[in-house]
């Protein structure tokens, strides 16, 4: 939902020094079809069912610099527009297994807040749902995320979903991720690895800008986009793209991924590693930035390069099963391709997911043999 004017204009003015709150603000109340209250100790609650509404004049506006902890109820289904933006002494979140969707800036500028753990029930971020969350360490995505989105304001990008997040150093991306946006993660100073799942099918530009401290991305989808959003130019499988700008203008790419991005190839700067598969985009990326590589290496059963075969991977098989069975590119590395294959019978398909599967289980039983000896093979 887009975020008022009128809502800017009231938080604009809560910030504005010597700004008084009222001195007998209501302590409880409804919300549309929901109830909430605000306990002595600083606990902001809101029960009942169905989407809160997006409300410029939330009950609780005159009463943010008392939040400290937020509770959603089960039987909630969404965070309304702005609902806790500038709540400057909130330090912790809970949210229930109901919830679908969160709006704009629904937690931005919590300059307190620690940790966000989003229930994999949330399917829809709107932007900024974390912009600048200063003290923000930790972030795990719901699993049923699609897309971590931005927007677009006057033909400049301000709002990805944790940029500005300075002491964020922890990211969990879901599979099941397809879109990382632009500017998702522009100014995240103190973050210094991060796992890009394989099934994120495009990283928006510099969705990792900025990132001072990064020093290892892995991006483990081999026909990974990479680069591109907003006129600029992307690296595709089968090499750059610049279908949006003159041919050879390669002044943004460079920044996607950087320590500090200067919008000028010759200038941006990464000292650390990008991750890849051997003929992958990353390393066709890595190589357009003047960029070290590391190339991955996959073992039978082991299409991430992790060190395991689980049942991560054995959802990998059964996506690129799916592709060929639709006459599409598996979207697997060579590497992966003969990890996959843990049947040892030429093909990648829904058996050799199904054994990976019973491998996982075994493992998880506390068995020890490798994944050879269990299937009676020779790693290849």
């Amino acid at each position: 939902m887009k975020h008022t004017a009128a809502a800017l204009l009231l938080s604009a003015v809560m910030l504005l020094p010597g700004a008084a709150l009222p001195a007998h603000a209501a302590q409880s109340g409804s919300l549309g079809d929901l109830r909430w209250s605000l306990s002595g100790d600083g606990t902001l609650t809101v029960t009942g069912r169905g989407d809160m509404p997006s409300d410029e004049d939330y009950p609780w506006n005159d009463l943010r610099d008392s939040i400290r902890r937020v509770v959603i109820g089960e039987g909630v289904t969404s965070v309304g527009d702005s609902a806790f933006i500038w709540c400057d002494h909130l330090t912790e979140v809970q949210l229930p297994g109901t919830l679908k969707r969160m709006e704009w800036w629904a937690f931005a500028d919590c300059r307190e807040l620690r940790a966000m753990d989003m229930p994999d029930s949330v399917t829809e971020l709107e932007p900024g749902v974390l912009y600048g969350d200063w003290s923000l360490q930790r972030v795990r995505f719901s699993a049923g995320l699609k897309e971590l989105p931005s927007v677009d304001v006057n033909e400049e990008v301000l709002y990805g979903t944790c940029v500005g997040c300075k002491a964020l150093e922890t990211v969990i991306l879901p599979e099941g991720l397809e879109v990382i946006g632009v500017r998702s993660f522009g100014d995240c100073e103190k973050l210094t690895s991060v796992t890009v799942p394989a099934t994120v099918q495009r990283m928006d530009m510099d969705c990792f800008c900025d990132c001072t401290s990064l020093a290892r991305i892995t991006i483990l989808n081999p026909d990974c986009v990479i680069g591109g959003g907003y006129g600029a130019e992307w690296v595709e499988p089968g090499g750059l793209s610049t279908k949006w700008v003159e041919p050879g203008n390669l002044s943004t790419l460079g920044a996607t991924i950087s320590n500090s991005s200067s919008y000028n190839l010759t200038e941006d700067t990464y000292t650390g590693v990008i991750v890849g598969w051997e003929g992958s985009t990353a390393q066709e990326y890595a190589k357009a930035c003047g960029y070290r590589f590391e190339a991955l290496h996959a073992s039978l059963g082991d299409l991430d390069g992790n060190g395991r075969a689980n049942a991560n991977d054995a959802a990998a098989v059964l996506r690129a099963a799916a592709r060929i069975g639709a006459k599409r590119p598996s979207g697997l590395a060579p590497a992966q391709v003969s990890a996959a294959d843990v049947s040892g019978d030429g093909a990648v398909n829904a058996n050799d997911a199904a054994m990976l599967l019973r491998y996982a289980a075994y493992v998880g039983a506390k068995g020890t043999d490798s994944i050879e000896v269990y299937f009676g093979r020779s790693s290849t």
